[in-house]
């Protein structure tokens, strides 16, 4: 009696095991062939990523080609804030090297994503001191950031750009087209940490680099008008002036240049009348300039010579109950 009901209660054992294993080889089976299609496009959305390669803008030159405006390489700092584990200690010490709120930098690692901006397109300095750091979930991408030489020089001329290299104003605006180029692709693997892996990268499209642009703006003219401008600009205190050098020839413009003006490399922080190109938007009375181009039309037309006079009645011009005075 005790032999059968411990007979029957290993074959109840051995059945419910053989059940188990069962249900999960079926399961199995389920899951690696039928449901096959639907993890493997998790996985894929998880471990492949597609990503955008930025172009380089093209460089603005003179008409002797020295540069006005180029791109360089700027390190941009972003985070991973599911990896970061002691968030006020991080925010705390990133937003004294890069000089922004501790509040915001805290804000930003508190989101619950995998990947957050924190500044972009900061020093050397700044971004050697975060690597310092060494905080788990704070990383470092290389990004390229508009830079102009001169500073001041030409710059209603030349324009801004916005933080991703799109042109705002002047020529980096008109010329946006050609300048910034078309990006390109990658697609690979990456691991659990976002690190992409070299040796599985499915397909690779190269960026097309933007096409430069040449100017008809001479670097040492656009100097010297900007220094003589600058000098009346003090000299009568004035509101703002404008100055343009042009080959009479040709049409070419050597030289553009305002006051006041502005750094291009600092354009968020000037002054809204730093801002207008008064040179192209502001009108004028052209007065006494004007007069050659009258008297050039009237002498082609052979309407007078060269030696024939004219009575400007001592400068006053009687019109009904006005009198107009000529420029003295």
């Amino acid at each position: 009696m005790h032999s059968g009901t411990l007979r029957k209660r290993q074959l109840a054992v051995f059945v419910f095991f053989i059940l188990a294993l069962s249900i999960l080889v079926l399961r199995l089976l389920y899951i690696q062939v039928v449901k096959h299609n639907f993890y493997k496009k998790i996985a894929d959305e998880q471990h492949t990523v597609s990503l955008e390669i930025a172009p380089k803008r093209g460089t603005i030159f003179d008409r002797n080609m020295r540069v006005l405006g180029v791109n360089l390489h700027s390190d941009s700092i972003f985070a991973n804030p599911r990896v970061i584990k002691d968030k006020e200690r991080a925010a705390s010490a990133i937003s004294r090297i890069l000089g922004i709120s501790e509040d915001f930098v805290y804000g930003r690692l508190s989101k619950n994503k995998s990947f957050v901006w924190i500044k972009r397109k900061v020093s050397p300095e700044a971004s050697a001191r975060l690597k310092a750091l060494k905080i788990e979930g704070l990383d470092i991408v290389q990004e390229s950031e508009r830079s102009y030489p001169d500073k001041t020089l030409a710059c209603h001329v030349i324009g801004t750009v916005d933080i991703d290299n799109n042109g705002l104003e002047g020529l980096e605006l008109h010329y946006d087209k050609y300048l910034k180029g078309e990006p390109g692709w990658v697609v690979s693997t990456q691991d659990a940490k976002r690190k992409l892996l070299e040796s599985y990268q499915y397909e690779y499209i190269p960026p097309r680099d933007g096409f430069n642009l040449v100017l008809t703006i001479d670097e040492v003219i656009q100097s010297i008008a900007e220094r003589e401008l600058a000098k009346a600009f003090q000299k009568f205190n004035a509101k703002g002036a404008s100055i343009i050098v042009m080959d009479p020839r040709t049409g070419d413009i050597f030289a553009l240049a305002n006051m006041p003006n502005y750094d291009l490399n600092d354009a968020k922080n000037r002054s809204k009348e730093s801002i207008r190109n008064r040179a192209i938007n502001d009108f004028f009375e052209p007065g006494s300039v004007f007069k050659i181009v009258t008297a050039s039309a009237a002498l082609e037309e052979k309407a007078v010579d060269l030696d024939d006079k004219f009575d400007c009645e001592n400068g006053e011009w009687h019109m009904g109950r006005r009198v107009l005075h000529s420029e003295r």
